[in-house]
């Protein structure tokens, strides 16, 4: 997959699977027969009773990070010990969010939480389906 630097990367499943990575999570894309793709992460184990019981692997949907306040709010909770901020940057004309050293603009807030999150945990590149 082609990459491309977090400030280029637009809010949606890319930049949602690459702050699931960050968080530790596997990523991959489920595609069903009608040619629609969803982004699943793998969250643990679950048992299952199919010709007994099993333990399998328990795949759910990657959260919307970029584009949903609630799920991004998660990740600027999870960094307020290193300072945290969001606001409207006059100058930008955009919302901002800061990590620590971290200081990144966005469309939306929830995109903004994710670029800083990405940037202030090392994060330059994102992978994007081609």
């Amino acid at each position: 997959m082609p990459k491309i630097p977090v400030d280029e990367c637009p809010a949606g499943p890319a930049m949602d699977a690459a702050v699931a990575e960050t968080l530790g999570f596997e990523t991959k894309w489920f595609g069903y027969p009608n040619g629609s793709k969803i982004l699943l992460c793998l969250v643990g184990k679950i048992a299952s009773k199919h010709d007994g019981w099993t333990e399998q692997d328990d795949w759910r949907s990657v959260p919307p990070y970029s584009t949903d306040i609630a799920a991004a709010w998660g990740l600027a909770e999870s960094c307020r010990h290193s300072g945290f901020g969001v606001g409207w940057s006059e100058d930008w004309g955009a919302p901002y969010c800061m990590m620590g050293d971290t200081y990144e603009y966005g469309e939306t807030v929830p995109h903004a939480i994710c670029r800083a999150f990405l940037k202030a945990n090392g994060v330059e590149y994102i992978e994007v389906p081609e």
